[in-house]
């Protein structure tokens, strides 16, 4: 079975590629800057992209920040064109625990780190995380 390219990918989902984004700590400012940059995404014209994180982090986050941002959950950046409109898409890569903004926690690292291998395989064919 051969690799797909991103030409293949293009191909596939209407000639959009979506960017894959971790969320990064979900603990930290990452989730802050991911919903703001969805609110803003007609303002700034963002290409559709697809968060790589825990899609509860990122619900209460937005209620936090005031940002209506529906979640829509996908399987992959590749569905992240479909709804990018009208949802944020969130691959989701749950915590270890319950987290506070401004005050990480070791055992969500492997949120943090999940979210990265998990991208990582998304965008390259045939890559396995360590």
């Amino acid at each position: 079975m051969s690799a797909m390219t991103a030409s293949d990918v293009a191909a596939t989902s209407g000639g959009v590629l979506a960017l894959a984004v971790t969320m990064g700590d979900p603990a930290g400012i990452g989730p802050d800057i991911t919903l703001t940059a969805w609110n803003e995404r007609k303002a700034l014209a963002l290409p559709p992209f697809a968060v790589y994180g825990d899609p509860t982090v990122l619900r209460a986050r937005a209620e936090q920040l005031g940002i209506e941002a529906p979640i829509h959950s996908v399987l992959n950046a590749a569905a992240a064109p479909a709804h990018f409109a009208s949802a944020l898409p969130v691959v989701a890569v749950p915590t270890s625990e319950l987290c506070t903004p401004g005050t990480p926690s070791i055992a969500n690292a492997t949120c943090l780190i999940g979210a990265i291998d998990r991208a990582v395989a998304d965008a390259i064919p045939g890559f396995a995380p360590p």
